[in-house]
């Protein structure tokens, strides 16, 4: 979720991996320049989240899209720079300590994972542990897909599994299983995230957490691929 960096869109010079979106459109028929539009739109998106996500990036002394993602908790746990201010187990303290939810699961990786957890049980969250979560909302809501929401999908004409092709990405980045999400996106029996390529992306605007699905769904896809 949120964007650190975005390249700037010269269609006279694109890179490596803007000319891969610029020829899997054209594979399907459209125009290059109406390819190099699309990415032109979407590069001025990015720069949206970009000028949202900064605030809170430079507060958090967050400087890598590693660092910014929801889950990566291992990083946080050696960063000698984070302290106690980091999102991820922050997200864990709200839950253990929120009287309407009944069970914190949490995939321990390692004995420092489970020596930054289990302290948290029976404590109350902190004033500054609520407030960089509610930073981390604000500045990013909009990029995170949640799980089981699949509000977009009457309005895909092509059927394409948007809440799941966004839930195997979330393994690839926010919890470092990339095989085993690239192995589950392979095994798709519907339509894979490349339906999303040509199409005129009627979704626009039925998320109800105003994510670009057509965006994310194609950052997927080229994620889980390698594409």
């Amino acid at each position: 979720p949120g964007v650190l960096r975005v390249d700037p869109v010269d269609p006279e010079n694109l890179t490596d991996r803007q000319e891969q979106f610029v020829e899997r459109f054209t594979r399907r028929g459209t125009s290059r320049e109406a390819a190099v539009e699309r990415l032109q739109d979407q590069a001025r998106r990015q720069q949206e989240t970009l000028e949202r996500t900064q605030p809170f990036a430079e507060r958090y002394g967050i400087q890598s899209q590693e660092q910014l993602r929801l889950n990566s908790i291992h990083w946080v746990i050696q960063n000698p720079d984070m302290h106690t201010a980091c999102v991820a187990l922050n997200s864990i303290h709200w839950v253990i300590q929120n009287p309407d939810m009944h069970t914190a699961c949490v995939a321990f990786t390692d004995f420092d994972l489970v020596d930054k957890v289990i302290p948290l049980s029976g404590t109350a969250l902190s004033s500054i542990e609520a407030q960089m979560l509610r930073e981390f909302e604000l500045a990013l809501s909009d990029q995170y897909c949640r799980h089981g929401c699949n509000q977009c999908a009457g309005d895909c004409p092509k059927a394409v599994p948007v809440s799941t092709i966004m839930r195997y990405a979330y393994y690839f980045e926010g919890q470092g299983r990339e095989k085993y999400a690239m192995q589950k996106y392979g095994n798709l029996d519907t339509a894979d995230g490349s339906a999303c390529g040509d199409c005129s992306a009627p979704c626009t605007g039925s998320c109800p957490n105003n994510i670009d699905v057509q965006q994310q769904v194609l950052r997927a896809h080229s994620l889980l691929t390698l594409g």
